[in-house]
């Protein structure tokens, strides 16, 4: 162990009883779940092998020797963490996992000194800077001091007694479910309930980004709370056609509807707007300005970074009513080389981060490409990409189909089938929707039939 008034507080012995209890006994990892993290550890070979033993353990898999090995294998980081033998030897030298909770304590007690030690240099290096104003200072150095990092973890596990009381007391206090926008829906689903990850599935061109959108408008809308929106795949500029295209079909706003193409054609010279057109485009822009909405279209995003990204605005806007992922198997991770491990690792951060943050988290999914050879398209929970693995993180599935991308005779044209695959708290069935996809616009048609 090092300590002194002068050394960095680390202690290597400590780091290594934890990775060998967990490589030791299967159950270890569970008894650790919260207590540490991987950048608690010193050491950044140490940091690779406990992030190997929790992207084994959050899939189910065994942490034991061979099964890290492999995992570190083939993800090229054998050799970072000293090979084969350093595994061995850290195996070696645990007799037991018996106090690996204290020892877990311990360590993150340690991160905590180490990260206090290196802010207290940084406000230091802020309180000589003459450049920047007193004010400027005292803000940082007030960010610093009450960052993440700085906080001391205290135990979760609680007394049934005393979690009762605390919602005894707390019945007459408002708990929002927030709607769809969808009565129809909300019949099924009550609504997007916080600490909630819900995966929005279905094929290219079934709508999944504007149903999404319709469901983060409504939050910013009606609810008036601000809202991340993740989008890998479309810039923000064409996300805001969409926007503005939707903003238009209010009826409580009393615009004239525009669709997001017609936008698009004007700006490329392709078609005139009339005065009136641009005059009401003019007032759906303010509007749009008016609403709480952020948008990041980084499309090397990764896990870690939206994580963070999404506890900064929280932290910033004081709140968030819904942060919207489109779409997640685009959302980079550490973890490489196995598909199945790399969403885990995604949808398994998208959850923490909606508890974390009490909001509901949208995350779009793309159906894997089995489901076109069925001669029914509507698509099930079985069809999405790394289907298990995000059944197991999710709250709720939802799918979308729309008949007439398939058959252009069909009698619903023009209509949205919203399936409900995976409800944690209600029944599943199917709801349908009038769908304008020109312009996003979506509206109740009929009772919902439930199964």
């Amino acid at each position: 162990m090092i300590q002194g008034t002068n050394t960095i507080p680390f202690d290597l012995e400590t780091e290594e009883a934890i990775l060998g209890g967990c490589l030791l006994d299967p159950n270890a990892a569970n008894r650790i779940l919260g207590l540490v993290h991987p950048e608690d550890f010193y050491l950044s070979a140490h940091q690779h092998i406990f992030r190997a033993i929790l992207a084994l353990h959050g899939v189910a898999a065994p942490t034991d020797l061979m099964s890290v090995t492999s995992y570190l294998s083939d993800n090229r980081l054998l050799e970072k963490v000293g090979g084969t033998m350093k595994l061995a030897q850290i195996l070696d030298r645990t007799v037991s996992a018996v106090n690996i909770d204290l020892y877990a304590k311990r360590i993150a007690e340690q991160s905590i000194r180490r990260a206090l030690s290196y802010k207290a240099n940084e406000i230091n290096r802020l309180a000589y800077d003459k450049t920047l104003p007193l004010e400027e200072v005292l803000n940082q150095a007030q960010d610093m001091i009450f960052s993440p990092a700085l906080q001391k973890a205290e135990p979760n596990t609680e007394h049934n007694a005393v979690v009762s009381l605390r919602l005894r007391d707390s019945l007459t206090q408002p708990y929002t479910i927030y709607s769809t926008g969808l009565e129809s829906l909300d019949d099924f689903i009550d609504g997007w309930e916080p600490q909630t990850l819900n995966i929005i599935g279905g094929r290219t061109g079934m709508g999944k980004t504007y149903f999404s959108l319709w469901c983060c408008l409504q939050q910013a809308i009606i609810y008036k709370h601000p809202v991340l929106i993740f989008s890998l795949e479309m810039s923000k500029i064409q996300l805001e056609y969409r926007l503005w295209s939707m903003i238009s079909t209010y009826p409580e706003f009393g615009f004239m509807p525009i669709s997001a193409r017609r936008i698009k054609l004007y700006r490329a010279g392709r078609v005139e707007l009339t005065k009136a057109e641009l005059d009401n485009l003019e007032a759906v822009a303010a509007k749009a300005i008016e609403l709480n909405i952020f948008i990041n279209d980084d499309s090397m995003l990764t896990s870690t970074s939206l994580v963070s990204e999404s506890r900064r605005l929280a932290a910033d806007q004081g709140k968030l009513g819904m942060i919207m992922v489109d779409y997640i198997q685009l959302v980079k991770t550490e973890i490489t080389g196995n598909r199945y491990l790399e969403v885990g690792d995604v949808a398994a951060k998208l959850a923490m981060c909606s508890k974390v943050l009490d909001c509901p988290v949208l995350a779009l999914s793309q159906l894997n490409r089995e489901s076109e050879a069925k001669q029914d398209k509507r698509p099930t929970m079985g069809m999405l990409s790394q289907s298990d693995i995000l059944a197991h993180h999710s709250h709720k599935i939802i799918l979308l189909y729309r008949d007439e991308y398939y058959n252009e005779d069909t009698l619903d044209q023009n209509i949205l089938e919203i399936i409900v695959d995976k409800n944690r708290d209600g029944r599943c069935g199917t709801v349908k929707a009038l769908f304008n996809p020109s312009q996003g616009m979506l509206e109740d048609m009929a009772i919902p039939a439930g199964y």
